[in-house]
Parts: structure tokens; C-alpha cells; sequence
């Protein structure tokens, strides 16, 4: 589904060396707010996107969380609706999430076992539960770029019509933004990544062209 992703905070309670939005290396946190979050809503026709992702950094850690689930569906009209999480703070808001189709919760052993363990137990409807294991999936992905890639941007296996907005900037491409934060190079850039959020953000990123990054990504060719 045509997917837009909201990172509603960029703080986490994790620091994982493996992280692909780069959150422990991003030094410019922010938290969004409801006055900011009703803002953008205008720029969107309701069901532009058929599902709305919520992430973070680790979302229940945005401090309206509450109040952003109980309008969500009122501000990004869509046929669907998502969260990613570790869970650390999900028990506390287990009547608000019902309004989410489903719950990605991972588990990262030795961070999260204790909650992963708990939810795991509440047989939650909407929640997925995902183990991570060692491996490609948990490799610490500053150090494995795939620099010998050569048809990554049109055989990518991440779906191409995955919208990601940081703080005031939109991205073509889920993982865009984590690269500009793990990578240390100045093309990885946010504005060569990624538009300013606003009513001509369509139009700005047909102008972009982002493969040039894809070859840094850590996404299997």
C-alpha cells in the first residue's frame, strides 16, 4: 500500500548500533506537536495514502501520544493504520493503540527482552511480535555500506511508494533520511535527500534524484 510514515518523535529509550533511521547518531532531536502535526494534515488529500506508519525514534515516547491516537484517523483519513515499537512503554497505552490495524514490536535481546516478554504474554489482537537475530538484520549498519552495488535503485526490495517525514522534511524513500545521520558524507545530504514539508512538496521531490545514495544503503542489492 501507498504508505506514509510520520516519525512523531526522534528521541528513543534504545541506542542500538544496528538502527536503520540512525537514531542514536541524529543530534538534532525534536519532538513534533498536535498544533504541528494539524498543520501538515493540510498538505495530504484525506486517503492520499492508504496507510499511515507511525515511527520514531520510539513513538510512545511522544509526549500528545495519547491525543495523537485518538485523532489520527480524523487528521490522515486512510484505509490503514501502523505503528513501529520496542515496547518499552506500551503497556501504558494498550486502550489507545486499538486504533492502530497493527503493531510492529521487535524485540532487541539484552534491550527489551523483560517488555517484549510481557505483551508477548497479553496475546494483544493487532500486535506482530518480531524477533531480531544476530546477523544481517542486526549488523551495525555504519559499518556495511554495499558500496559495489549496482542495481540496488531499480530492483530495491523495500517498496518505492513509502513517504517518510522528519521533523519539517518529507522523504521519497523509508530509509532516505537514516542515511543522511549514519553516513558521514556531505552528498548524503538532507536537502539532497529530502524536500521541505509543505503545499509544493509533491512537485520539489519529482525534482529530486536519489539514486546516487543507494549504493550507500544497507539494503541487499
Amino acid at each position: 500500500m501507498k504508505t506514509l510514515e510520520l516519525v512523531i518523535t526522534d528521541f528513543c529509550n534504545l541506542s542500538c548500533n544496528n538502527c536503520g533511521q540512525g537514531t542514536p547518531w541524529h543530534k538534532t532531536k525534536q519532538n513534533m506537536s498536535m498544533d504541528y502535526l494539524r498543520e501538515i494534515s493540510d498538505y495530504f488529500e484525506p486517503h492520499e495514502f492508504e496507510h499511515i506508519k507511525i515511527s520514531g525514534g520510539e513513538p510512545t515516547l511522544f509526549r500528545e501520544f495519547d491525543t495523537f491516537c485518538s485523532e489520527i484517523q480524523t487528521l490522515f483519513p486512510a484505509k490503514a493504520y501502523s505503528m513501529a515499537t520496542n515496547g518499552k512503554k506500551l503497556k501504558k497505552y494498550l486502550d489507545d493503540i486499538k486504533v492502530f490495524n497493527w503493531i510492529d514490536l521487535s524485540r532487541y535481546p539484552g534491550l527489551n527482552d523483560k517488555e517484549f516478554d510481557e505483551l508477548l504474554a497479553l496475546e494483544i489482537p493487532n500486535v506482530k511480535y518480531f524477533e531480531k537475530h544476530d546477523g544481517e538484520e542486526m549488523m551495525d549498519i555504519r559499518i556495511f555500506p554495499n558500496y559495489e552495488k549496482k542495481n540496488i535503485f531499480n530492483k530495491c526490495s523495500w517498496p518505492k511508494d513509502i513517504y517518510k517525514i522528519v521533523q519539517d522534511r518529507i522523504y521519497p524513500c523509508c530509509i532516505a533520511f537514516g542515511l543522511t545521520t549514519i553516513r558521514n558524507d556531505e552528498k548524503l545530504s538532507e536537502d539532497k535527500l529530502g524536500v521541505i514539508l509543505d503545499h509544493h512538496w509533491r512537485e520539489n521531490l519529482q525534482k529530486l534524484n536519489i539514486e546516487f545514495a543507494c549504493k550507500q544503503c544497507w539494503v541487499p542489492d
